[in-house]
């Protein structure tokens, strides 16, 4: 159980690593150059809230039901949703600013 238990705190901790380096960049995109600071600021301050908020979440459920994954997972589904509606309408113009054509 224990080097199940290394491996798939590897791979959590990579893929947190590349959630900020894809999500910093995405932001900074997607972000216009005057709001950038701070949206990715607010990006930052949320993240930062999630975070804390998860021993909050155990601690209201408690570690002996599925409650904490039921929840987490219904989040997760609702910030995919969201997610897959700003990139439908923000695709075009993060392109058109990585060509130099969104002025």
């Amino acid at each position: 159980a224990l080097p199940a238990w290394f491996a798939s705190n590897l791979v959590l901790g990579l893929g947190l690593g590349l959630r900020w380096i894809v999500g910093d960049g995405w932001v900074a995109t997607l972000t216009p150059e005057a709001r950038r600071g701070s949206v990715v600021g607010l990006v930052e301050t949320a993240t930062g809230a999630v975070v804390a908020a998860g021993p909050l979440l155990v601690a209201w459920t408690g570690l002996h039901s599925a409650l904490p994954f039921a929840l987490v997972a219904l989040t997760s589904v609702v910030a995919l949703v969201s997610l897959y509606g700003v990139r439908n309408r923000s695709v075009p113009l993060a392109v058109r600013r990585l060509e130099g054509t969104s002025h």
